[in-house]
C-alpha cells in the first residue's frame, strides 16, 4: 500500500475504515491510474470497484482453495489490463491464471505441468504492444507463448545451460530482445546473472556471484538490475549496445556436458600476424562524410571478442 497515491489512500480510509472483507495479496500503482488490487483468493479489481463491492462479491473464488499465490505480475494487452498469477496448491503443483481487471471477459487456466519437466522460472514480456508469456523448465528449455494463444508452453526458444535448471530462475524482460535470468550457476557453485539475446539466441553477457540464495531474487529499477546475494543487495548497471552479429559470433564455445573419461580434448591454435610489416593507411577521411561519424563509433567500441 506504500506505493499508493494520496488520494487512493484517503479513499481507502474513507472506506469502511480502510478494512477490505478479504485479505490483500499485491497492490499495483501505475501513474495516476486507477490502483489494481489483487486479494488473495484470485479476486482482481480496481481500486474504486473494490471499494464498492459487497461482502457476495468477494465471495467469488478464482482460485481452489488450497491454491496460493507465488507471484504476480501486471500486463496491458490490447488496451485492457491483465494480472498473471503464478500458483502453487497442496501437490506443490503450479499454475498459471491471466485474471483480467474488467468485468465481462473470463479467465483463462493454465497447468503448468509437464511430463518431462516444471516449471521454474518466468516472466511476461510487453513491447511495441506484443505481449508474450517466457516459461524455463527443469529440463532447460525455454518457450514462448503469446499471451492468449491456444497452445502452451507456446513455441520452443532455447536450451539454458548457463544457469542451473534445478532450482528456480529469476527472469525478467530488458527488452523485446533481451531477457535477464538469474539462478544457481550450473556447477552448483554460486550463483550467475545472465543476458539472454533473443534475436541471435545466445548468450550476451554473464557474471558469477559466490552465493546463490533459493529462492532468486531480482528486480529491474532503470538501467540496473538488483539480485539478492545472501544478506546483501548487489546492483549491476547494465546497458544494451547497438547489436551487431559480428561482435556475438564466437563469443561463446560449445561445452561437452559428460565425455568420457578417456576421451581427451587437445584445443591447437597456431598465432600468426598478417600485418606486422605492413602500414595500414587511416582510409576514414576518405570515406563519405554522411558515414564518418559512424566509423568513429564503431572504432571507439573496439573489436570483438571473436577477433
Amino acid at each position: 500500500m506504500a506505493s499508493l497515491s494520496r488520494s487512493a489512500l484517503a479513499a481507502v480510509k474513507q472506506s469502511d475504515g480502510g478494512v477490505f472483507k478479504l485479505p490483500i495479496y499485491h497492490v499495483f500503482s501505475e501513474n495516476k491510474d486507477d490502483p489494481v488490487v489483487v486479494f488473495l483468493n484470485g479476486l482482481v479489481l480496481h481500486l474504486s470497484d473494490a471499494l464498492q463491492k459487497s461482502k457476495e462479491d468477494y465471495k467469488q473464488a478464482v482460485l481452489k482453495p488450497d491454491q496460493v499465490i507465488e507471484d504476480c505480475k501486471l500486463v496491458t494487452h490490447a488496451h485492457n489490463k491483465y494480472v498473471i498469477i503464478l500458483t502453487k496448491n497442496s501437490r506443490k503443483n503450479l499454475s498459471l491464471h491471466i485474471m483480467p481487471v474488467t468485468d465481462g471477459e473470463p479467465a483463462v487456466h493454465l497447468k503448468a505441468t509437464r511430463t518431462d519437466g516444471k516449471l521454474v522460472g518466468h516472466t511476461v514480456s510487453q513491447h511495441d504492444g506484443n505481449c508474450q508469456i517466457f516459461t524455463l523448465w527443469s529440463n532447460g528449455h525455454l518457450y514462448r507463448r503469446p499471451l492468449f494463444s491456444d497452445e502452451f508452453p507456446g513455441n520452443l526458444v532455447h536450451v539454458v545451460s548457463a544457469v542451473s535448471t534445478k532450482h528456480p530462475v529469476a527472469i525478467t524482460t530488458l527488452s523485446s530482445n533481451h531477457l535477464a535470468m538469474f539462478g544457481a550457476d550450473p556447477s552448483e557453485e554460486g550463483a550467475r546473472l545472465l543476458i539472454y539475446n533473443l534475436q541471435f539466441n545466445l548468450i550476451q553477457s554473464h557474471h558469477q556471484f559466490k552465493l546463490f540464495s533459493n529462492p532468486p531474487k531480482m528486480w529491474h529499477v532503470g538501467q540496473q538490475l538488483l539480485v539478492a546475494i545472501g544478506g546483501n543487495l548487489a546492483v549491476v548497471p547494465y546497458q544494451l549496445e547497438t547489436e551487431r552479429l559480428e561482435a556475438l559470433v564466437g563469443s561463446h564455445k560449445i561445452v561437452t556436458q559428460q565425455a568420457a573419461s578417456d576421451v581427451e580434448i587437445v584445443t591447437e591454435l597456431q598465432e600468426v600476424t598478417w600485418t606486422e610489416d605492413i602500414q595500414i593507411e587511416d582510409m576514414q577521411n576518405d570515406a563519405p562524410q554522411i558515414i564518418q561519424q559512424e566509423l568513429r563509433n564503431l572504432e571507439s567500441s573496439g573489436r570483438p571478442q571473436s577477433s
